[in-house]
């Protein structure tokens, strides 16, 4: 599930989703104290596709700061390209 990577962005998990269609809202947050996870692109993908497997990682992954891998941002960047994401869609992404 969690795996290391030289650069990250750090993201907080919240239940609130995206009027555009997209999955879980994440925030760039990290509260004092709270330890950093770094989360696989399996997962993140489990949460935006709003897969009953993403259910599975909820205990593991609240209470940390979630992270990023640099080859998870390079694939979720694909994955836009290749499912032709709008601007509105692309533009809430970035703002994660």
């Amino acid at each position: 599930m969690a795996t290391s990577g030289p650069k990250t962005s750090k993201l907080k998990t919240s239940s609130r989703r995206c009027t555009s269609g997209g999955a879980r809202k994440l925030k760039q947050v990290r509260p004092r104290g709270m330890s950093r996870l770094v989360v696989d692109t399996d997962v993140v993908s489990f949460l935006f596709k709003h897969h009953p497997s993403a259910k599975l990682y909820d205990s593991e992954l609240l209470g940390h700061a979630l992270m990023l891998s640099f080859m998870t941002v390079a694939e979720l960047g694909r994955w836009v390209i290749l499912r032709r994401w709008g601007e509105a869609r692309r533009t809430w992404l970035k703002k994660g």
